[in-house]
């Protein structure tokens, strides 16, 4: 085939197409594509890492571009990002677990940022998440299985966490759990019985 046929492909109409030409990672095909109309393309040009991309995408009107540029790590690009507006890129951000972003997000008012941080079982955020607003943070901590966390979620007002608690098999929780008022926690306590019987 005609190698000018190729090139051309950068330009092809077709979004899919310009997202295969990016993903190939051809720095002739990435220096027109860094600033292609669609955000597909633009995350497939971010995903392959070159400085010079990084530097105008972190600023990206997509949060999909924006998460992409997240996952590469850079310190100046994640001290921008983690004051999106968007909670995925927020996310992203999290994954990522420098501390410095940690301690900002472990506050963050979107619940998925507050479990993504809960989810690294690191002692320091769990400490402040164990008293998380919401049930799913708090599960989330319990699955850790911490002894002053299971102390503190054993009486939880929600029954997802309690049964996070049953699932660890403390005899002292299973017996005070073993007459919770929710069957899904007593049905917990029941397998965990048949298991370590």
């Amino acid at each position: 085939m005609d190698n000018a046929k190729l090139d051309n492909l950068v330009n092809d109409p077709d979004w899919s197409v310009r997202e295969a030409v990016a993903q190939c990672g051809r720095d002739a095909d990435l220096d027109i594509l860094f600033n292609d109309s669609d955000a597909y393309v633009r995350v497939a040009v971010a995903k392959q890492g070159r400085d010079k991309d990084l530097d105008v995408l972190v600023y990206d009107r997509d949060w999909r571009v924006r998460e992409a540029v997240s996952k590469h790590g850079r310190d100046k690009d994640l001290n921008h990002l983690v004051k999106s507006r968007d909670w995925r890129v927020r996310d992203a951000v999290a994954e990522y677990g420098r501390d410095k972003d940690l301690d900002v997000l472990v506050n963050d008012p979107d619940v998925y940022v507050r479990r993504r941080i809960a989810v690294q079982g690191r002692d320091k955020y769990l400490d402040v998440l164990v008293g998380d607003p919401d049930w799913q943070v708090r599960e989330t901590v319990a699955g850790y299985g911490r002894d002053a966390d299971l102390d503190a979620l054993v009486h939880d007002r929600d029954s997802d966490v309690r049964e996070a608690v049953a699932l660890h098999g403390r005899d002292k929780d299973l017996h005070i759990l073993v007459d919770d008022p929710d069957a899904d926690v007593r049905e917990a306590v029941a397998d965990v019985r048949a298991i370590i019987a």
